[in-house]
């Protein structure tokens, strides 16, 4: 067929050929494969090294490993049977223990330790970002208190050693475990993937939010996109949406403070993601794919109708009960254990059909906010008599 044309028209159709091409497959035009060593099973990450990360990754430049990543051939590896779009995802696992350089000789929890790669580029201004993670099913959850963190965005020690006198007059330790400035974090919890930070304007947790509960976390690729504006004045934003939907909208200034670094540079948040544990958390994989940095939402992620994103104006929420720490669940279901019984017996219904009818009529409660006082004497009481009024109301016609 190019025969029959004209030189300036075949070299049009050329062009359009190889732009649709490069749309239809472009990960396989854009990937190189990684070195043969880093393949193979026993392999082991050194800290601080280059993992030669074989897709386009836009303005995050370079990834390295930490410098305290575990030493064991598990911790990280490139898998080709779990992936969202590209041929290779990032295998992260960390086990009960397992801790590198410096995180094993820590002492403010029983076990911390870390699977992590850091993005080496610095983050100011305005910029999208663009990640796909997968919680294997395999994976155990924290118990009480502790964590696992997923990605975080933090400023380094040396900016956090010269910014704390601005919010705390506490001495800031070693590690700075006192008032560390996460400008952004994710952590997985007894009861989910929650979103927060802290250091920013205070030592204490500025926002909390669960984004994913604990049922629908693992087994699957979920989408994380964000919008942040990284600064130390009021006009800062982060927007999060997760799988598509808009979970936060934050404003507000985004850094505690931006100071110079040398007469060049100044300091900004860094981002590192896979696994980063304390306490008795059992043992975890993760994966991790298609990362993608840019300063405009069209480039970051392929199928993604920014305009409909960006329109979004409701910020979904988790039902309230589903917030609830493993722990809280045990006390709330003893507490209304009585209810439950008292109520069955009158109406003649059984205990988990009363047990779902109460979790309906009260999941408007503010549990999280309130939990201590709604499971105080006086309340339950109280809310026995407003259970007791709603059954008569439903259940006796």
């Amino acid at each position: 067929m190019l025969k029959y044309l004209r030189n300036k028209d075949k070299k049009y159709l050329i062009n359009i050929l190889i732009l649709l091409y490069i749309f239809l497959f472009p990960f396989e035009i854009l990937a190189k494969k990684p070195p043969d060593k880093f393949l193979n099973p026993d392999y082991v990450f050194k800290p601080e090294e280059n993992i030669k990360y074989p897709y386009k990754i836009g303005l995050w430049s370079s990834i390295k490993t930490h410098y305290r990543i575990h030493q064991k051939s598990y911790a990280l590896r490139y898998d080709k049977l779990n992936s969202f779009t590209n041929e290779y995802s990032l295998r992260f696992e960390k086990k009960q223990g397992d801790c590198g350089k410096a995180d094993c000789d820590r002492e403010s929890k029983k076990y911390i330790g870390r699977s992590e790669i850091i993005l080496s580029k610095d983050q100011l201004n305005t910029n999208w970002y663009n990640w796909n993670f997968y919680f294997d099913t395999s994976s155990d959850m924290p118990k009480n208190n502790d964590f696992i963190h997923v990605g975080q965005f933090k400023m380094n020690l040396e900016h956090e050693h010269k910014t704390r006198y601005l919010i705390t007059d506490k001495k800031i330790d070693k590690y700075n475990e006192i008032c560390p400035e996460m400008n952004l974090y994710f952590s997985i919890r007894s009861n989910g993937m929650l979103v927060t930070r802290q250091g920013v304007t205070s030592c204490e947790n500025d926002f909390n939010k669960l984004v994913i509960d604990k049922d629908n976390l693992k087994g699957k690729w979920h989408n994380i996109i964000l919008n942040i504006n990284w600064t130390d004045q009021d006009n800062g934003f982060i927007k999060l949406w997760l799988n598509n939907k808009l979970f936060l909208d934050h404003k507000g200034k985004t850094i505690s403070k931006i100071i110079r670094k040398d007469s060049n540079d100044y300091y900004a948040p860094k981002f590192r993601i896979g696994l980063y544990g304390q306490g008795e958390i059992g043992d975890q994989v993760l994966y991790l794919d298609n990362i993608y940095a840019a300063k405009k939402c069209e480039e970051i992620k392929l199928n993604i109708n920014c305009k409909k994103l960006v329109s979004q104006i409701n910020v979904n929420e988790i039902a309230s009960l589903k917030k609830l720490t493993s722990e809280q669940l045990k006390v709330r279901k003893y507490y209304l254990s009585f209810i439950v019984k008292k109520i069955s017996k009158k109406f003649n219904k059984s205990e988990s059909e009363i047990e779902n009818w109460i979790d309906i009529k009260t999941d408007h409660f503010p549990w999280v906010e309130e939990f201590n006082k709604i499971t105080s004497r006086k309340e339950i009481s109280k809310l026995e008599k407003f259970l007791l009024n709603e059954a008569n109301k439903e259940f006796l016609n």
